[in-house]
């Protein structure tokens, strides 16, 4: 990586947040730190998470053809209890950077969402969400923005057929006007263009829109489009289309830098597993490409107390806060060894496989 590709990357990360999310001298302090432990490789850390996800439900309100969440059901018991979430409130929101309010789950259905959203409102945290946009109305679109709120909608087609053919349940036409009510409310609060994004699950039923997706992102007036491969292993898979893959990602890419749009983030085809028929070396990387900070600066915490690393794959557990507290996790055996092994030559089995990370097993 060059010197100019670095600066590109740090200004990106910055962009993401406004002054009023970084003027914080205890996160500051605390970030800070815990770069220097993680630089340091420390595994016994005084620092605090400055990434928090958490889990509000693991509940959704559609039944997408490439995820299983939705078609399990809505279940009651799949709800985080409020005394849980006010807890890791207390313990983790005042010196975070980050907050995301989701993982598996649709969070704009969960029981106490609305009261959550009131409860954060005193911090000063980049809280974000990931929703499939149907419950959108122009009061909640108006409150998110109102508290500078980062907001990535799925959004897999750009016609009604194809869109609803995937997201089972869901309203193309009621979806795109959520869209142009988040992105009026963000202008409206002047919050940072990387502020709203689509993310698009690309697959081989959705291949030929990805140009026409990004289109309409900007009629939307959405700025950022983050395009990503199916994982599901089955001829919806990129790998099994590498040709057109190729040829419609670089099209989406071109057509949002010929329409002003921020960024148009497409995958790696050379990288999926199994994408080259023909024997080759195994791409390199440098240590940069490869390094993982999870451990050290994330905690993901499930809607039943359960305690993870990060939000990729097929996560390792590493405590419950209903049988442990958030220190006795944080730095005990478990995440201890985790920061040890993670980025040494016998890295464990979930992380050998991570694609942020450009691992492939």
């Amino acid at each position: 990586m060059s010197w100019v590709d670095g600066w590109q990357r740090q200004k990106r990360r910055w962009e993401k947040f406004t002054w009023y999310q970084i003027a914080r001298p205890r996160m500051l302090a605390n970030l800070a730190r815990n770069l220097r432990e993680c630089s340091r490789g420390e595994t016994v850390l005084r620092s605090r998470p400055w990434n928090v996800i958490v889990e509000l439900t693991a509940n959704c309100n559609l039944k997408c053809a490439m995820c299983t969440v939705g078609q399990a059901g809505y279940d009651p018991a799949k709800e985080m209890n409020w005394n849980l979430f006010t807890r890791i409130e207390r313990e983790l929101f005042p010196l975070a950077l980050m907050v995301d309010l989701r993982s598996q789950g649709e969070s704009t259905i969960a029981r106490h969402w609305q009261d959550a959203l009131e409860f954060i409102r005193p911090y000063r945290a980049r809280f974000s969400i990931t929703t499939n946009g149907m419950k959108i109305t122009p009061d909640l679109a108006d409150r998110l923005a109102s508290q500078h709120f980062a907001i990535t909608v799925s959004f897999d087609g750009a016609t009604k057929s194809t869109f609803e053919a995937i997201r089972g349940g869901s309203d193309f036409e009621r979806i795109c006007n959520n869209v142009r009510l988040l992105a009026q409310a963000r202008r409206k609060y002047r919050g940072p263009e990387r502020n709203l994004a689509l993310r698009v699950t690309a697959q081989r039923d959705n291949l030929e829109q990805l140009p026409a997706i990004v289109e309409l992102a900007h009629q939307m007036g959405v700025r950022v489009v983050h395009i990503q491969p199916i994982c599901i292993d089955d001829d919806r898979n990129l790998k099994h289309h590498i040709v057109l893959a190729r040829q419609q990602l670089l099209q989406a890419q071109k057509r949002g830098h010929e329409l002003g749009l921020v960024e148009v983030e497409i995958p790696r085809l050379d990288l999926l597993p199994g994408a080259d028929p023909e024997p080759s070396p195994p791409p390199q990387f440098s240590k940069r490409d490869t390094f993982c900070n999870d451990p050290w600066k994330t905690i993901n915490i499930a809607y039943d107390g359960r305690v993870y690393a990060c939000c990729y794959g097929n996560m390792p557990l590493l405590g419950d806060l209903n049988s442990a507290s958030f220190e006795e996790i944080w730095n005990g055996d478990r995440y201890r060894r985790l920061r040890a092994d993670v980025n040494s030559n016998h890295p464990w089995p979930e992380c050998r496989i991570c694609y942020p990370k450009n691992r492939y097993g």
